[in-house]
């Protein structure tokens, strides 16, 4: 049997999968009508918006309604009687257990549980808050007023060599080429591959330099995404390299060298409006949102009596 967060999980797709509401309303009263007969029906008029009641607090109808709605949707069915009887069951067992978490004082002292309801919270405050009409020229001008938040990072396309602390000690003094590090480099991986092995990935905490061979993408890539595949020390190296310079012998944590060699270089830059615009709306949107979740926090603070008992330094 599925429990309750499996079968809503089950459901994603009841939002394109509405009943009308009159269809919606006359299954509903059935289903209540062949639950508890007319003395139910008459405290459903008594209080039309909860499905049920748990120690005499409400399940809300619309929740109920939701799920319902989702199964049947995802299904592609409607659910039967005893099936309806147990979705709800479903909520009666989440409420009961709800109750005694909270009896037991889990919402204020479990972080998780604690933290979940936070995110339940700003998620409902934000489904109600009023937003502003967002008009083509509001969104250019938050875009012009904002153009320091689109700006995108500069970005490198390297290529990486590393020679063994063997294959360096063995060419000391030699001036590596770009073809001796490619023929250094093939037969080390094929070394490694016919031995069944791949290095693991290291930074080593004196040089910052990742002591790895990990392959770095072929594509340009964003100098926060260099400093996780090259460490900070070689990322910085890189950004002052010039296209198709070759930079190094840099050292490794093994007593090896890498070498680095750029073949292009984007350099930072902030996009046109109509390049970033998906972007300017979700960035317009999350001010929006952290607006309304501003102004809700402030009214609560209005309203509460708090009282702080720690110094100015936080002890």
């Amino acid at each position: 049997m599925l429990s309750l967060p499996r079968l809503l999980r089950k459901s994603e797709a009841w939002r394109a999968g509405f009943f009308g509401a009159a269809a919606l309303a006359g299954i509903v009263i059935a289903f209540w009508q062949s639950l508890d007969g007319s003395a139910g029906l008459a405290a459903r008029l008594k209080n039309p918006s909860a499905a049920a009641h748990v120690n005499g607090r409400a399940i809300a109808r619309a929740d109920y309604e939701a799920a319902l709605k989702g199964i049947e949707a995802a299904r592609r069915t409607r659910l039967s009687k005893s099936e309806k009887r147990r979705l709800l069951e479903r909520f009666l067992d989440e409420e009961l257990l709800l109750q005694r978490a909270r009896s037991l004082g889990l919402f204020r002292a479990d972080r998780a549980v604690r933290a979940a309801i936070v995110r339940s919270m700003i998620a409902l405050i934000l489904r109600e808050a009023s937003r502003e009409d967002l008009s083509e020229e509001g969104l250019r001008d938050f875009y012009q007023e904002n153009r320091g938040l689109f700006r995108r990072e500069a970005r490198l396309h390297l290529r990486r060599f590393r020679l063994s602390a063997e294959d360096w000690k063995e060419g000391a003094g030699k001036d590596w080429s770009l073809a001796d590090l490619e023929r250094a480099q093939a037969a080390r991986r094929l070394d490694a591959g016919a031995a069944g092995r791949l290095d693991a990935g290291r930074l080593d905490a004196r040089s910052g330099v990742r002591d790895d061979v990990i392959p770095l993408p072929d594509a340009p890539l964003p100098l926060s995404a260099l400093r996780h595949y090259l460490g900070g020390a070689l990322a910085a190296a890189a950004e002052r390299l010039k296209v198709s310079e070759l930079g190094g012998p840099y050292p490794s944590a093994d007593g090896g060298r890498i070498f680095l060699r750029l073949i292009a270089r984007e350099e930072a830059r902030i996009p046109s409006f109509d390049e970033a615009r998906e972007e300017v709306w979700r960035r317009w949107r999350t001010a929006q949102d952290d607006k309304a979740l501003r102004a809700y926090l402030d009214r609560l603070r209005e309203e509460a009596r708090i009282e702080i008992h720690l110094d100015d330094e936080g002890r």
